[in-house]
Formats: C-alpha cells, structure tokens, sequence
C-alpha cells in the first residue's frame, strides 16, 4: 500500500508533506484576505448555513484534507497523492451516546459567501471563526479544534479537574487497523494510507504558574484510541500537546545556509548564515532589505517559530557569508565570516578599515538588528575567514578562523608568523572593535584551521580545529603531544592575554577534526567532531569505544590543564561509505555537564533511543543527528534522526534548561518535518536553511537503585517550596571531583562558578539507598549567601535529577524542601 504523506497530531496538527503536488480538493474556499484578521493566514472554519450535507456544522480546509465538525464527531476526507490510488473518509466519534456542545469562539472579520449552482442553492454571509470547541465530550473533558497561523488544523485536548484521562475515548471509523509505534506514535491505517498521530505530550499548570510536564500515551482497544497519564495530579487540569515544538524553514528561491544558532532569554534564537535569495524574508526597519549578491544574514526567531522578531542582510556588492557569532548580555549581535567586498559596511575607528584581498570581518549589531555598533576589516594580503567568536562580560570579541596571509595582523602574540600553508588564527579586539588585545598565529607548515572557540569566567580562551602539520606546536604534559595521521584534531588553550597555557593534539591514525568545543563550568573542556580513526582514544566505560563506520563521531572531555582524557567516546552507526561521513558538529553543554550534540549521519542503523523524534533514517546522503550523553561520557541519554528525503547538515546547537534544543543547518529535503504555524513550510529553493526546536524525551526517574548503592543529588537555586523523593541510581564512589560526600543528615555545601550570566549554588550531597533502593533528602541551609556574595533565596533550592542520574547531571527542575 502507497503511504498517504500527511502527519495528523491528535493534540497537534494536521501537516501535509507530499512529495508531489495534491490534487485540487473542492470544498471551502478560503477566507479572502482582507477579511482576516491583522497577520492572520492561516485555515478558516466556516459555518455550514447549508452548502455542505447537514451533518456538517464548520468545515475547515488544509492541503490535501478536509476537516467536517459534525455535532459528535470529525470527519477527514483524506486525498491519496497518488492520482490512481483511493482516497479515504475516516471519522473520529468524540462523544459516543452523549451529545457535546459545539461552540465557535475566536471570530474572524467577515463572512464567506457559497455562490455555486443553482440560485436556490446559493448561500450568503456564512461565519467564520479560527477555532471550534466540542464542550464535554466526556465529563470534564474539552476537545478544541483551530486554524494554525499558516495553514493546517491543530486541535489539543483539556481534561478538568477531577476528571478521567480514560473518559476520553475516540472510535475511528474507515480505518483498517491502528497500529502503536515504537517512539509513541499511533498510526490509522486507511485504504488511502497510514495516517499518524505523533506521540503526545501533557502538562499540568500550578498555581505560581509553572508548568510541569505529565507522562502520558496512547491507549487502544480495536479501532478505539485514548490517552493514558497515570501519573498527573487529579487536583489539577492536564493539558495534551505535541512534543516537537517548532520547524520551519527559513529561505528563498536561491542558496540558503543557516551556520550559527545563539539562545536568548526567553526562549527567541538568533540564528546567522548566508543567503543569494532575494525573497529571504527581511523585515521592516531592518540594517539592510536590499541583496546586492550572496549576503549575509542575521534573524530572530520566537521561542516557538511562528514569528520572525526581525531579520537583516549585511553585506556589499560581491559575496559575503555569515559563518559565527555571539550575543551579549545587552542582546547585541557579533557576526564574523569572509568578505569580497570592497564596500562592506564599516564603521569609524575600527582596526581595519579597507578590504586588503578576501578579508575576515566582525560586526556588532544593535539589539533590533537595525544599526550597526561597529564593523571592521580583520586581515592580511592573502585570504582569511572567521568560523567562531565569543564576546566576554567586557565586551571584548573573541574569534577564531584561518588565514592564508603572510601578513594577518598580529599582537602579543604566541606565535607572530606564519608558518605556511593557512594558519589557525586567533584574536581578542577590543569592546569597539578599535584596537586587538592580542592576535596570534597557530600552525606548523602545512594547514591548520581554526573551527570553534570558547573561554571561562578567568578569561582563559579554548580553541580546537584540525592540522595536517606534524610538527603542530604542542605543550608539555600535554594529553598528546604525538601526530598519529593523515590530519589530527587539536586543542589549544591560551591566558586572556595570549599566553599558551597548553596545546594538544586529539586523535588516532587517520583523520580526526575537533568542529565544535565548549567548556564546561569546572573547566573540563568538552570536544566533538569527526574521525576516521580505530585507535581514537577511548575510556573504559565510555558509550561506545570502537569505530563502527568509515567515520563515526566523537565526544571527548579532556581536564582541565590539558593533561588528561576524562572520556572519550565514539558515537555512530556501520556506514561505510568513501562520498559521505558521520561527524558531530556542534556541541552544548548544562550547567552539570551533561552534553548535547548534533551531526550528520549516512547510517540507517545510528544508535536512537526509545521516545526518539525520529526513530528512522528519513532518507538522502545524509541526516541530521541530536544525541545527549550524560556527564560520564558512559550513557546515551537521548538520540534521535531528525531529517526528510533529502539531505541534512546541522551546524550549529543551542541548549535550554527545560532540556529543549535548537538546531540550525541546511537541507535539501522537500518533506522535512516542520510544525503548523512556522514561518516557512515548504522548501523554497534547491538548499534552504531550517531552524528547529526539540523537546528531549522526558528522562526523569523513577529508576531503583539497588540497596546500597551510593545516590548523589545536584541542587541550584530556584523559586518554590515542593517536597520532593528522589528515586535514582550512580555506581559506588561516583560523586563528582568537588563535592563532599557526607552521610544523610549532614549539611554539605558546594559552591560553583558559573560561566553564565546567571551565577549558580550547587549543593551536594550523597547518601545510602535504603531496602527499597529509595533515598529522601533533607537539607539544612545555614547561610547561602556568603558562599557566593551576594544575596539569595535560602529557604529553598531546586532539585534537578535525571534518571538514570549521570555525574553532574540536570533535567527539568524539581523541587526539595530546605530546612532553614
């Protein structure tokens, strides 16, 4: 049987991803637009005044599906893509004997006139409205159906206080079978296809207005399908979601690129890149609106990708790209990338002020994106580019890239000339951009690159890349000071004023590159990239300590100082392939070192984790990964595909603390999975950049720990008062360097650094599992404040477990009484 191309999201949306054009589906016609409401384009309900067979209350449309609001039930004439193939009726009976009330609410400006056939037939001034409530389906239980913002049907599912998730039980009609998925997606197969409904999500609203997440499933008995949240509170109303919270893609007709993705507060993503397409969608008051050739590009995203905050080009009359970046803690921009214009935008007073050749540069945009704060030249006579850049509490910008100049400018610098070939370069300028704090070559005498940079509270500046020079500069005591193949990765750490404080090399035999680094908030730095290598250096106990591929990925976390490999682990699937390679691109870190990380990969059998996005390879050269390890570099927390039938490339990561991540790439697929109401839905070129926001599986507990097994417990500050019993497991002897271990009952304090913006306290603490493999926690805090100067809340903290718990690991936050 051919697949009917559609995603329906019971508590979602109903999203079509055909491969070809959809027939044309008679029926409702759409709202004209200037009868919608300000910004409104999305799908319309219109009221049946008797165009429509009676039973039929609101009709809604979407590509290749019509949506029938009956009095208790809903109705989906489903279209096959396939011209030859049967198209299907299915209905969904929401009520059973009882008869729901059925209210329109969210009204929109105008009405929709059904002038067709025969006058007598002709029908004027229907209503209509952005959504549709079926009002107790069951007792206490509310199904509401609405028009998302760009097309589609979404509808979610309330259930009271006091009322049953099982009440709720929805018969389908028209379908052969339904079918449970592995990853919790429930799948109607019709005799035009399998229509899926993809896993839900729940959460319940408390009183100081979080939110807390709620467990829940499919149920099915036949052709009936529930929901399952054995775990909510019943004192409380459950709200039924989607767990994939946004994608969409982001482009015009031409390339598109998105290399940088940088979190704000809030939840809104800055994301920069570069595109050749002049329909990119700008925005008003914008830098510039104007593309002059391949420009860069800088645009803001909401928290959940139905609004573009504001977007901009930035570039001169020849090609310019958008490669890193940085944001501030007053939201300011720092883009840095390659420039052939003469006439990019520079601004007074910078280090550079004219194009030598093909010449880096750095740009500071204000926090609209509408001005420029400064924008400078960096180079020399030959060619350079910068990939990566850091901006510290002091304004000052730091970068990393490679350049091919005998002459880039240098300053105190660690090494001052060029060593051949390109050369790593690394420099901090100043806060204006007016003068280099310092600026260095790295290398030996073939090729370096520079590829990812980061820094720490002490100012210290951490760099990595790749280097085909067997005499690359390195440290003694360093963790490897021996070049083991055809290129190696590196790690290279400088003071804030330019001082080597070491150098290493990381890898095997073959090819190995550092992409993407981070460093961790006790200073362990944390590595991932590509290699080709069998005897890259693994730990024991590590994930995954062979090569599986022709290349697999790698995470390593070497200790501070450079001296020693804290982990080491591959992380891949068996493809072998001599056009294509799996590699980890980019990498984010929380605040106890539990790591993120996205790449690409050719493997159909990658390793995924039950509850995964996407448990299947989707199709192409290459998809898009996104795996969490826990801080032992031993468990995979999460791993999931994410990709269509094209091909993927993910270049950048950002994470959040509710345990969400944002991805931004490229790709070539037609059919990539993006949300209703995203901003862009369709490929609109040939390679159009995507932006999407994950929610991880759920890890937290329960999980048993066998009786006597040490349990360690991570606390930062947080804001309420809940009683909390932890359930959790680590092996003996696991609590982390720097924390006290101490028996229950004891206060034990651990303060941390952070190299955030938002200063932490950490508390550890250790205790016993008692018979039954539990532990409770209770902790006397006698005065917070001075371990970390300044004030705090010390009447409570938040507890922050994930289950199975790593060394330093953090989920969404719990909470655990503190005794004052």
């Amino acid at each position: 049987m051919r697949a009917v191309p559609l995603l329906l999201c019971l508590v979602g949306s109903i999203v079509v991803a055909q491969r070809r054009p959809a027939p044309v589906t008679r029926g409702v016609p759409p709202v004209p637009a200037a009868e919608r409401p300000a910004g409104w384009s999305g799908s319309v309900f219109v009221e049946n005044r008797g165009q429509w067979s009676p039973e039929a209350r609101w009709v809604a449309r979407s590509a290749g599906v019509t949506v029938r609001l009956e009095r208790a039930a809903v109705s989906l004439d489903l279209r096959n893509p396939d011209p030859v193939g049967p198209d299907a009726v299915v209905r969904l009976a929401l009520g059973g004997d009882r008869a729901p009330r059925l209210e329109p609410d969210a009204p929109l400006p105008g009405v929709v006139h059904h002038l067709v056939g025969d006058r007598d037939r002709w029908r004027r001034r229907a209503r209509t409205c952005a959504s549709v409530h079926y009002r107790s389906v069951r007792p206490g239980v509310d199904v509401r159906f609405r028009g998302a913002a760009t097309g589609g049907i979404e509808y979610d599912v309330t259930v009271a206080a006091g009322a049953r998730v099982s009440a709720l039980s929805v018969r389908c009609e028209g379908v052969e079978t339904l079918e449970s998925r592995t990853d919790g997606a429930l799948v109607l197969h019709t005799p035009a296809g399998p229509l899926v409904m993809t896993a839900p999500v729940a959460w319940q609203t408390l009183a100081d207005g979080r939110r807390v997440d709620v467990p829940v499933r499919f149920t099915i008995d036949g052709c009936t399908f529930g929901f399952a949240a054995p775990t909510r509170d019943p004192s409380r109303a459950l709200t039924i979601d989607p767990r994939f919270v946004f994608g969409t893609y982001a482009g015009g007709a031409a390339l598109d690129r998105f290399d940088e993705v940088l979190p704000l507060a809030g939840g809104d993503v800055i994301v920069i890149g570069t595109t050749a397409s002049a329909a990119f969608p700008t925005t008003p008051g914008a830098y510039s609106r104007t593309l002059r050739n391949e420009d860069v590009v800088v645009a803001r995203f909401a928290r959940d990708g139905r609004t573009l905050r504001w977007a901009t080009l930035l570039g001169g009359s020849l090609n310019d790209h958008g490669l890193g970046g940085a944001v501030d803690t007053q939201g300011r921009v720092t883009v840095v990338g390659q420039t052939d214009s003469a006439d990019f935008p520079v601004t007074a007073g910078v280090v550079q002020s004219t194009l030598r050749f093909q010449d880096a540069y750095v740009t500071r945009l204000d926090p609209t994106g509408s001005s420029l704060v400064f924008s400078t030249y960096l180079g020399g006579s030959g060619s350079e580019h910068l990939v990566d850049a850091v901006v510290d509490p002091n304004g000052e910008t730091l970068v990393v890239g490679t350049s091919w100049s005998p002459d880039f400018p240098v300053r105190n610098a660690a090494q001052a000339n060029h060593s051949g070939g390109g050369d790593a370069v690394v420099a901090r300028l100043a806060a204006d951009a007016s003068a280099l704090v310092f600026s260095t070559y790295c290398g030996g005498p073939f090729t370096e690159r520079g590829y990812a940079i980061a820094t720490d509270p002490s100012g210290a500046v951490t760099f990595g890349g790749e280097t085909w020079s067997t005499n690359f500069p390195t440290t003694a005591g360093a963790f490897d000071r021996t070049y083991g193949g055809l290129t190696d990765a590196y790690v290279v750490q400088l003071t804030r004023t330019g001082g080597v404080v070491f150098s290493t090399f990381l890898g095997g035999t073959a090819d190995d590159c550092t992409c993407d680094l981070v460093v961790g908030p006790f200073g362990d730095i944390y590595a991932v990239g590509t290699t080709w290598s069998p005897g890259f250096p693994t730990t024991p106990g590590a994930y995954q300590t062979s090569l599986r591929g022709s290349h697999d990925a790698f995470v390593a976390r070497i200790a501070p100082g450079g001296g020693s490999l804290v982990y080491g682990t591959f992380v891949g699937g068996s493809a072998f392939f001599p056009s294509a390679y799996e590699g980890a691109h980019a990498v984010a870190i929380d605040p106890l070192g539990v790591v993120t990380v996205a790449g690409i990969t050719p493997s159909t059998d990658f390793p995924v984790t039950a509850g995964a996005l996407a448990p299947r390879y989707a199709g192409g050269m290459q998809d898009a990964f996104v795996v969490r390890l826990d801080a032992a570099g031993a468990t995979l927390l999460h791993a999931t595909y994410f990709g269509g039938s094209g091909d993927e490339t993910p270049r950048a990561i950002a994470a959040d603390a509710t345990g969400e991540v944002v991805i931004v790439g490229d790709t070539t697929s037609t059919d990539l999975p993006t949300t209703t109401g995203a901003i862009g839905r369709t490929l609109a070129g040939g390679d159009d950049g995507f932006v999407a926001r994950i929610a991880l599986a759920d890890l937290r507990g329960p999980s048993t720990a066998r009786p006597g097994t040490t349990v360690a417990l991570a606390f930062s500050a947080g804001d309420a008062n809940v009683p909390y019993r932890l359930v959790s497991s680590l092996r003996p002897g696991s609590v982390p360097v720097g924390w006290r271990q101490v028996p229950i009952g004891f206060d034990g304090l651990f303060a941390a650094t952070m190299a955030s913006a938002l200063p932490s306290l950490f508390v550890g603490y250790a205790g016993t599992a008692d018979a039954a493999g539990n532990a409770t926690a209770s902790i006397r805090v006698p005065a917070m404040a001075a371990l970390v100067g300044q004030a705090v809340h010390t009447a409570f903290v938040t507890l922050a477990p994930r289950a199975p718990l790593g060394i330093r690991a953090i989920s969404n936050a719990h909470v655990v009484t503190i005794v004052p």
